[in-house]
């Protein structure tokens, strides 16, 4: 087989080190659904080798004298070994693998088999070659600016013979194939070539090779040139000659050497390169590719240099020119065809899935400062509930964004999404750039942002948790670690929420809301520690686990310059010596139509606060213990209203005022004593204030 050449026909590097990088057309790294052909850039008499296994190729593998198909699937690591001409090696290697897929049953088929088993597609300058509509194509060596199906051609003028990689994909099934096309020349030019007894070198210079003929140019006289002379081209010449032993009525010669003409070098309508002479000069003036090595190459009227929508060429091609099939010179052309689309921008993404439940930070870039950027954002489409899983598909998302383009600064532009008030927030965001010609397809990302919702459950996959409906949290600690970043939010519980031992941190508003009839259950020692925000609690069970190990008070909520509010909710709480329910310092209780019991040995609360307000109203809270007291109140400001209280054991108060403002309306306080007492069911010290208002007692 003969050594290939990237461009079989063409220089393109006038200088080329000993040294240069191997240069492989074919194959590249990925995974492809064909067998691959083995396609390098080489020069003439270099010396290559190549291995599939990753063996020394040099050693082990196979000498390159051309494109071949390489015909091993699965994993493959190709080596190639370049033998310097200073006997050392240069090498590369290629990582790929072939799952071959013949694409049987599929509207493509046909398609698919022309290149399928030889790796290569032949294809002449002007013919049709159609990929169908199902397939996206590229000429890149990746899929990131794949194009819709279409047909394609080359200018039927196009004389540069090429291996052009192309990749081809079913998006829909993730197939890739990955074959080489080779263009081939279509028109045929003609070989004529005229026998002269000079010949014109650059242009002006002329040479005269026969000894045995006299010459004269023009009007001069006649003589016998030894050596070359020049002549003004930019004018028409005469050159005669005739037998050097002249007789009457020997025969003379003559040739017509016309003016120099301009090739004429413009954009054809395919928005490849057409070279010509203007055909209304009469001078019979030809093309021909440059031959390094004195091909008779074919003479046209006019050569293109083209390649297909979605490819780019550059380089530089040496044309010789003739008039009247003598050659008269050369004229180096040089090309820079770009067919290729537009750069699609990429967005960039903080979120790692559709549904996030943290503010989105997007970054959309375009790979050149020389395009224009256009970004469009929709408006916030705010849903009011998610009640399962979301997707792209779905129908209120699939709305147009065609009017909403605008051209942006620079090649990087950046955007915060965020979720607007307690719903789930969707967007919609689309980019594409522009060299002012043509423009890239449309980049498109979409994007539920919801930080307010989070979701518990404790029966989820742990491996999976990211707080979604789709995948709720089963840790405490990771969820609380989420909804920490923000400033307000809803836990939305499913089954039971245990708390596990020591202190848990809520650093947000937070509503927990009850989806099922959930339990929160505090295990022994386990707090949760609300700083400086609110925690809301509805329609919910608590209770806790005791354990000898906590002998100290461990409230089960503590409240450092926060809000707590329970509503609907009933309270069972038991300690093995000591404890109380709710731990409050500078913050603010609001409970409303709960049942709480409290039990303990030796002293049992329900509520402690400092420097507090406290609301309580029509609820039921009772406390079981030696010493029982249901509030303690230092320096705060309590309200009750219509309540039932009771305190059981050996002693204790409804409520201790210290220093505090205390209203009480309405309410039933009840005690049942162990022994008989004569504590009062308010303690309130000489600052305390307090107002009673039509309240019931009993067994004091």
């Amino acid at each position: 087989m003969k050594k290939v050449l990237a461009f079989v026909f063409v220089t393109f590097l006038l200088l080329q080190s000993i040294t240069a990088e191997i240069k492989v057309i074919s194959p590249v790294e990925g995974q492809w659904a064909n067998k691959q052909m083995l396609i390098l850039d080489i020069q003439k008499n270099e010396e290559y080798y190549y291995s599939l296994n990753g063996s020394d190729p040099a050693t082990f593998g196979f000498a390159y004298d051309g494109p071949v198909i390489l015909d091993v699937s699965g994993p493959v690591t190709l080596r190639i070994s370049h033998i310097l001409p200073d006997k050392t090696l240069e090498e590369k290697e290629i990582n790929f693998t072939v799952k071959p897929q013949d694409a049987y049953g599929t509207s493509y088929y046909d398609f698919v088999q022309s290149f399928y088993s030889q790796g290569i597609l032949y294809y002449s300058s002007g013919k049709l070659l159609t990929i169908p509509e199902d397939l996206y194509y590229t000429f890149s060596d990746s899929t990131e600016n794949l194009i819709a199906g279409k047909t394609l051609s080359i200018d039927e003028n196009n004389i540069i013979s090429r291996y052009i990689p192309i990749i081809v994909s079913d998006i829909n099934k993730n197939l890739n194939y990955r074959f080489i096309i080779k263009t081939q020349v279509s028109n045929a030019g003609v070989f004529s070539r005229k026998d002269l007894p000079f010949t014109i070198q650059d242009w002006d210079t002329i040479n005269f090779t026969d000894k045995n003929l006299l010459f004269k140019v023009d009007d001069e006289y006649w003589n016998m040139p030894k050596e070359s002379r020049k002549l003004d081209r930019s004018i028409s010449h005469m050159i005669y000659w005739q037998d050097l032993n002249f007789e009457p009525g020997n025969p003379v010669e003559y040739f017509v050497l016309p003016p120099k003409a301009e090739l004429l070098v413009e954009e054809s309508a395919s928005g490849g390169l057409l070279c010509y002479f203007d055909p209304s000069n009469d001078n019979d003036y030809s093309i021909s590719l440059h031959s390094t090595n004195n091909d008779n190459q074919e003479l046209f009227k006019k050569i293109a240099i083209d390649t297909f929508d979605g490819d780019k060429i550059k380089g530089l091609v040496t044309l010789d020119i003739y008039s009247n099939s003598l050659y008269q010179g050369s004229q180096t052309i040089e090309y820079n065809i770009n067919k290729a689309p537009v750069s699609t921008p990429k967005i960039i993404s903080s979120a790692r899935d559709f549904y996030s439940l943290e503010k989105v930070n997007l970054d959309i870039t375009v790979d050149s400062e020389d395009l224009d950027l256009y970004v469009a954002v929709s408006k916030p489409l705010t849903l009011s509930e998610v009640k399962g899983k979301l997707t792209k598909d779905d129908s209120r998302f699939k709305f147009s964004l065609d009017n909403n383009f605008q051209k942006v600064s620079g090649p990087d532009y950046k955007l915060t999404l965020e979720g607007i008030g307690d719903g789930a927030t969707f967007y919609k965001i689309q980019a594409y750039a522009s060299d002012g010609s043509k423009n890239s397809r449309v980049s498109e990302y979409n994007v539920i942002v919801d930080e307010y919702n989070f979701y518990y459950d404790l029966s989820a996959n742990p491996d999976l948790q990211n707080g979604t409906i789709e995948n709720p949290f089963s840790s405490l600690d990771k969820c609380l670690e989420a909804v920490n970043k923000n400033r307000s939010v809803c836990i939305h519980i499913n089954g039971d929420l245990f708390i596990p031992a020591g202190k848990h941190f809520i650093t947000a508003n937070c509503q927990f809301k009850n989806t099922s009839d959930s339990q929160i259950i505090f295990e022994a020692g386990a707090s949760l520690v609300v700083q400086s925000a609110s925690l809301i609690i509805s329609d919910s069970k608590i209770k806790n686990s005791s354990d000898s190990a906590y002998q100290n008070i461990v409230p089960l909520f503590k409240l450092e310059n926060s809000v707590l509010t329970l509503e609907d909710t009933i309270i069972s709480a038991s300690f093995e010596k000591n404890g109380t329910v709710i731990d409050a310092f500078n913050s603010v209780l609001n409970i409303n139509n709960c049942m709480a019991s409290i039990t303990a040995p030796g002293y049992a609360s329900f509520l402690a606060a400092n420097k507090s307000k406290i609301n309580i109203e029509n609820s039921t809270i009772n406390t079981f213990a030696d010493t029982s007291v249901i509030i303690s109140d230092n320096n705060s400001q309590t309200n009750l209203y219509k309540n039932s209280m009771k305190i059981v054991g050996r002693t204790g108060r409804i409520i201790e005022c210290f220093g505090s403002k205390t209203s009480l309306i309405d309410n039933t306080f009840k005690a049942q004593f162990t022994e008989k007492s004569n504590v009062s069911p308010v303690y309130k010290n000489k600052s305390a204030v307090v107002k009673e208002t039509n309240n019931e007692y009993t067994g004091f």
